[in-house]
């Protein structure tokens, strides 16, 4: 176990940590004012991000910092704060295995990123994303439908794992079984 002391991180109401950096948060009446990166080694802060308006929020998205607004999303660098790429219309941003993320919005439908430059891999289309498999892939519905399948995100193929009541809202899954929430539960087990 070691310690570290921050260089003047001023008032933190929150915090997160990726690798070897922390990522600090500032907040009044519970909207972000300002946030910091600083170095866990050395304690020094790296760099820092202002308030801006309109719900703008930082959080660590694998490797990055992504920046997320009403303008979309914006990878950052997580030791410079610099700009690595933009993606307009795009809501969310998540890692991935592989050195990929995928970008959501409130509509279905999803892209499969190269972390690194932003470059779309993968588009798929008439899905939302409700979780992940054990495997690794991407746990999808199909819109407005009970269909519920697993996305590879590598090439974009669903494969449909199962029918729930009504649309599912949230699913969950493990190495031995898959829940979704749909006004009931439902449970789905391998079969041999």
């Amino acid at each position: 176990m070691r310690t570290v002391t921050l260089e003047r991180p001023g008032k933190v109401d929150g915090f997160d940590v990726a690798a070897e950096r922390v990522l600090t948060y500032r907040a009044d009446q519970g909207e972000l004012v300002g946030s910091a990166v600083f170095d866990l080694t050395t304690g020094r802060q790296l760099w820092q991000h202002p308030a801006e308006p309109d719900g703008v929020q930082l959080q660590w998205c694998g490797g990055l910092v992504c920046r997320t607004g009403a303008d979309g999303v914006t990878a950052l660098d997580p030791d410079t704060g610099g700009v690595r790429w933009r993606l307009a219309g795009w809501t969310a941003l998540g890692p991935l295995a592989d050195g990929r993320m995928l970008a959501t919005r409130s509509t279905p439908g999803g892209l499969v990123l190269d972390a690194a430059t932003g470059r779309v891999d993968v588009r798929f289309d008439g899905w939302s994303v409700l979780g992940s498999t054990a495997a690794g892939d991407l746990l999808v519905t199909a819109a407005r439908t009970p269909l519920i399948g697993a996305l590879d995100p590598a090439t974009g193929t669903v494969h449909v794992l199962g029918r729930a009541a009504s649309p599912p809202t949230q699913c969950i899954t493990t190495a031995t079984l898959m829940a979704c929430w749909s006004g009931r539960v439902s449970i789905w087990t391998p079969t041999a």
